[in-house]
């Protein structure tokens, strides 16, 4: 019988034992039950991964999407990883891996030009006394990717030649299960195997199906999932919120009333260790996809239910979206200005470069910027003007009302 410890991969590489492995590769995310206890040990090896992939999220919150920001701090933490997983595995394959033994691995393998739709998470487990692997794979878009078994096989053969580096000599290669978490509203209608990508009809694909690559996905599907299901996951709190406003961010026009009724969750989130800022990534995800709930929606209706605290949080996050804004749209207004060599280039950079925050500031929230008001925005030199614009484009319910005259 193997040994079933696993120790915490390294740098470079994942060491496992010499007995055989098996992987488990999971488009989505994992967690440990809310019912198992861990030593000092763990908590000290949870809390500084969390730590790390936190400073992570917050860099991709700005270089890709805001829902691989709320990914990746979220389910970085083993709990909620292991619960999201074993939500999503069939029974007889989750009750043979060791929840307790799950690790995060901090390498990915997603293509480069994917990054802004797909994110994914790798955890070493143990199975039956197996060394192996859960891959979590998230798909950003509300699209489906016509291609994702290709996408999986890809990934699964990295996978694989990178273990094959750490074991120059095995014979043989772990198991990989493939899982995808999406969260488009129209649910998933993609292929979920790669026999359905083959160019072959039923009697040909039946007469080449031993000698073709052949596997399943597994897909967590939100918007097949009611929210008491979602509730009812053994995860953390923030990992179900998480899990909800994944589903119902982008869409539902009654989210400040689903805010309200999770109120007891958000709690939850906030008294937690590192509250604050999970709450805090909370808020900001809802301000960037949500084209109705607004800092002021949020301060007038959270914070008599969870406290002052929150209008902290509310504000922090929504300076940091007109900084964020102010910041990408100045440098490329200076650069402009610098580029045609003008003695005046600085001014009117300082004055493009705050139009640009305007616009950048609306796109992130995911309203619509009509070509009208984006050339008034664009044309205007006036600094005073633009500041109070900047100001507005984080509440305003719409692009017009920031540029309205009342």
């Amino acid at each position: 019988m193997a040994s079933s410890s696993l120790a915490l991969p390294s740098k470079n590489s994942i060491r496992i034992g010499p007995s055989p492995s098996i992987f488990v590769r999971v488009l989505t995310a994992a967690s440990i039950s809310r019912n198992r206890s861990y030593g000092r040990a763990d908590v000290e090896v949870e809390r500084s991964e969390r730590l790390a992939f936190a400073a992570s999220a917050k860099q991709h919150m700005s270089e890709h999407n805001p829902h691989d920001a709320l990914f990746r701090h979220v389910f970085s933490s083993r709990a909620n990883a292991a619960g999201e997983l074993r939500a999503v595995l069939p029974q007889r394959l989750s009750e043979r891996i060791d929840w307790g033994s799950i690790r995060l691995d901090h390498a990915s393998f997603v293509d480069q030009q994917l990054l802004d739709r797909h994110t994914d998470l790798l955890f070493a487990v143990d199975i039956a006394g197996h060394a192996g692997f859960v891959y979590l794979l998230f798909e950003h878009q509300s699209s489906v990717d016509p291609l994702m078994p290709l996408r999986l096989l890809r990934y699964m053969v990295r996978i694989w030649d990178r273990w094959l580096a750490d074991h120059p000599s095995a014979k043989r290669i772990p198991a990989i299960i493939p899982v995808v978490l999406f969260h488009g509203a129209s649910g998933w209608t993609g292929p979920a195997s790669m026999h359905e990508l083959l160019d072959l009809e039923q009697p040909e694909l039946e007469a080449a199906r031993a000698y073709v690559p052949s596997f399943e996905l597994l897909v967590d599907d939100l918007s097949r999932q009611s929210d008491e299901q979602l509730r009812a996951r053994a995860m953390q709190a923030l990992g179900v919120v998480a899990l909800l406003l994944l589903k119902h961010g982008r869409d539902a026009p009654d989210l400040l009333d689903r805010l309200v009724s999770w109120a007891g969750m958000l709690r939850q989130v906030l008294e937690a260790p590192d509250g604050v800022g999970a709450l805090g990534l909370v808020m900001r995800y809802t301000m960037l996809v949500s084209e109705i709930v607004t800092v002021e929606d949020l301060q007038a209706v959270l914070v008599p239910l969870l406290g002052e605290q929150l209008r902290e949080v509310v504000m922090t996050e929504g300076q940091r979206l007109i900084e964020r804004g102010r910041t990408e749209g100045e440098a490329r207004g200076e650069a402009r200005g610098e580029a045609r060599g003008e003695a005046r280039g600085k001014a009117e950079g300082e004055a493009e470069g705050r139009a640009h925050a305007v616009v950048a500031v609306l796109t992130a929230r995911g309203l619509v910027v009509p070509e009208a008001i984006r050339a008034r925005v664009l044309s205007c030199t006036d600094v005073a003007t633009l500041d109070a614009w900047i100001a507005r484009a984080v509440t305003a319910s719409s692009a017009a009302e920031v540029v309205s005259e009342a």
